[in-house]
C-alpha cells in the first residue's frame, strides 16, 4: 500500500493556516529594505532572497500545522496567534 499524503483545503484568507503567508511576508520585509525600482531587479532578488530562506524556518511552519490546527478549532474559526 502507498503511503500518500493528506491535503486538505486552505480558506482563501486564512493566514492563520497558510503557512505560505508567512513566506511573502519574510520576503516583503527584505523587499522593503532594498531600494529596487527596476522589475527585473527586483525579481532577481526575491528569487535570490527565496532560495535563502532558512531551512529551519520553512520546516518549523510546516511543522506548526497541529498546533495551527488546534488554535483555528479552539477559536472556532477566529483569529489566532498564528
Amino acid at each position: 500500500m502507498r503511503n500518500k499524503d493528506r491535503r486538505m483545503p486552505f480558506p482563501s484568507q486564512s493566514s492563520d493556516l497558510n503557512p505560505i503567508e508567512h513566506v511573502w511576508k519574510r520576503l516583503k520585509i527584505k523587499v522593503n529594505e532594498r531600494d529596487l525600482r527596476i522589475i527585473k531587479e527586483l525579481k532577481k532578488f526575491i528569487k535570490k532572497e527565496f532560495f535563502q530562506l532558512h531551512r529551519r524556518f520553512t520546516s518549523n511552519l510546516v511543522y506548526s500545522m497541529p498546533a495551527r490546527l488546534r488554535a483555528i478549532i479552539k477559536a472556532r474559526g477566529g483569529y489566532t496567534k498564528y
